[in-house]
């Protein structure tokens, strides 16, 4: 697998489980050359809830996937979200005791690694340590700290944590299926690389990512990511919704949705109707295609309702002057796009996941389903290249450190700032230096 520089990767959604396969070619471009998508069960709301079921399909997907490939994968990028993940502003600070006074990269290591020590609730597992700003004595928003004179180095972080349980049991699902994690990625940030611009994220954008069980979201400015959440509702309450309404069978009402279901009621839709079949030799059933819409779209601003809410939240509703880059399943349904428009007056565009994948990829890799999947395969590259990045060597070599909770040389204070709420992730900052002109610049936090 290392000779052809191929990585592979885990997404295990609420309605789908995606294996995925992919090769650098060239100076960030990735070929993939193979996907295998199974349908998903033993997952809620992106939380695996059933191990062995999702271990069966885990295993099933990998060995097709093998199979497709002919190369034997035995270890996988694996994306994590689902409404368990939280995350908590915090700030570190310690003494600079070297020579001068000058600020040296083991500095900035031993400072971030050792917030992987903060203690937060019971049964959470810290999952991230995420820097965003340093300050060196009374200097703050400083980039890059190295190399600077200063008496007390401190750093912003967002700490990233799953419910113990949450995260052990898809650790438990990949190894039952003869397979080894790498690394766990954030989903929001697998998707944001896929699919937003370095233009972006500088202008101010938010990624929504809609999926089956939970709607992921990533707010960008000034090319620094500044918040992410997690909603746990997505697609398959909308099929929910059209099941009851209508009371038929969820299948029917998932074929509805895909085939017939458009976001935006228009009453030239009062006249169609859509014919279902009974179930069990029962009548056919007449669904008009208008009271369809608008049951999709009664759902759909609740969950646009939501995602506003998470914007206002950091302040940002002002900043976004990309807008909304749509992605995911959610992305796929008829004129969503508009709706969107219309309700929150953001421009908004459907993102697909071809900014970085070569021509020669399989041609059905190239819809948003599969948005978080090919981001899992950019950040694999992104993690195992490492390259020049400075940031990248302090995330790193603290996730290293936190694995094996050392022992300090010197104690690092921690500050835990008041707590953003349930629900909301943030995302690793690191990069290599091939992809840091491209997809990665905009989050790392540009100490090249």
């Amino acid at each position: 697998m290392e000779k052809r520089d191929l990585i592979a990767a885990i997404d295990i959604g609420t309605t789908k489980v995606v294996a995925i396969a992919g090769e650098l070619i060239g100076e960030g471009v990735i070929r993939i050359i193979g996907v295998v998508n199974k349908d998903s069960y033993g997952v809620n709301k992106g939380v695996v809830t059933n191990v062995n079921d999702v271990s069966g399909i885990v295993k099933a997907a990998i060995l097709e996937l093998n199979t497709l490939i002919k190369i034997q994968i035995t270890d996988v990028f694996v994306g994590i979200a689902g409404q368990h993940i939280s995350s908590l502003p915090v700030r570190g600070n310690t003494k600079i005791t070297g020579v001068d006074d000058i600020i040296t990269q083991q500095d900035v290591t031993k400072l971030v690694g050792g917030l992987y020590n903060a203690t937060f609730s019971d049964g959470d597992k810290i999952v991230h340590v995420i820097p965003q700003t340093f300050s060196v004595d009374n200097e703050t928003d400083v980039v890059n700290p190295i190399g600077m004179s200063g008496k007390t180095l401190g750093v912003n972080c967002h700490v990233v944590f799953g419910k113990n349980a949450s995260v052990n049991n898809i650790y438990s699902c990949i190894k039952n299926a003869g397979l080894q994690v790498r690394e766990l990625i954030l989903e929001p940030l697998a998707s944001s690389t896929a699919v937003l611009t370095k233009s972006e994220k500088e202008v101010g954008v938010a990624l929504v990512d809609i999926g089956g069980g939970t709607t992921d979201i990533a707010i960008y400015y000034d090319g620094i990511i500044r918040h992410t959440a997690v909603i746990p509702f997505g697609g398959d309450v909308i099929t929910k919704d059209i099941k009851d309404a209508f009371k038929i069978m969820h299948d029917q009402a998932r074929d509805l949705k895909h085939q017939f279901g458009i976001a935006l009621p228009q009453k030239k839709y009062s006249d169609r109707v859509v014919v279902v079949d009974g179930v069990e030799g029962r009548r056919s059933k007449e669904i008009n295609q208008f009271m369809l819409s608008r049951v999709i779209e009664a759902r759909l601003k609740e969950i646009l309702g939501s995602i506003y809410s998470e914007i206002k939240s950091v302040r940002c509703e002002n900043k976004l002057g990309a807008g909304i880059v749509l992605t995911g399943g959610g992305a796929l349904l008829a004129d969503i796009d508009k709706m969107i428009e219309t309700e929150t007056g953001l421009e908004v565009r459907i993102g697909y996941p071809d900014r970085y994948i070569d021509n020669s990829s399989i041609e059905s890799i190239n819809i948003p389903i599969y948005s978080t999947s090919v981001g899992l395969i950019l950040r694999g590259y992104h993690i195992i290249l490492k390259g020049d990045s400075t940031f990248n060597k302090v995330v790193s070599q603290s996730s290293e450190k936190s694995a094996e909770s050392p022992k300090r040389e010197e104690k690092v204070k921690v500050k835990e700032e008041s707590k953003i709420g349930k629900g909301f992730v943030s995302t690793i900052k690191s990069g290599f230096k091939k992809f840091t002109d491209m997809a990665f610049e905009s989050e790392d936090a540009k100490l090249d």
